[in-house]
């Protein structure tokens, strides 16, 4: 059962919540997400879920998007999808944007939004984040092994340290198995 309120003008109708308590995305966090945002009529402006391809999962800030979005999204938690009803204010105003997608929007355009968080990275976790993006060559928001060993290669005499430091050859499986251990968070 959706949940619907108004907060600053966006409408948000919350269709999937994760349990009470779980941590919501603020202002400087990190957050990675699918998303499908459309006009009125159902022209698709920018979409997750493209045609024979996987899904496209994209990462932002909260904070360094449009207004609307932020503020549609603020407290959003891992794994909840929610639908986003934006005013053309908080969005792309009163002049027609022909620069920012495949087709024109139109002055005063009220745009439907919707996101589901896929994980969130808070922004004490930062420097981690860096580090994670870093190794994440294919920009997938996955590491895989392939991907760690590139870094160690890369990153000349790390591999031989940190194969001197805990007594192994194998580091990059090691690596792997710690990000999954954490559920692919460095923390």
């Amino acid at each position: 059962m959706s949940q619907t309120e108004q907060k600053e003008g966006v409408r948000i109708e919350t269709v999937f919540a994760p349990s009470p308590g779980c941590y919501g995305v603020n202002y400087g966090d990190f957050y990675i997400g699918v998303e499908n945002m459309t006009l009125a009529d159902g022209t698709v402006l920018t979409t997750s879920y493209m045609p024979r391809t996987d899904v496209v999962k994209k990462g932002w800030y909260l904070g360094k998007r449009a207004k609307g979005i932020d503020i549609g999204l603020q407290g959003a938690c891992k794994g909840e999808i929610r639908n986003l009803t934006i005013p053309p204010h908080l969005m792309f105003g009163i002049e027609k944007d022909t620069f920012s997608f495949k087709v024109t929007v139109p002055a005063n355009s009220t745009i439907f939004y919707q996101a589901e968080i896929l994980d969130i990275v808070p922004e004490s976790e930062k420097s981690y984040l860096e580090d994670f993006l870093h190794a994440d060559l294919n920009g997938d928001f996955l590491v895989d092994v392939k991907e760690i060993d590139r870094v160690l290669t890369n990153e000349r005499g790390l591999r031989h340290m940190l194969s001197s430091a805990l007594g192994m050859d194998n580091i990059a499986e090691l690596a792997v198995q710690w990000f999954d251990s954490l559920g692919g968070r460095c923390s």
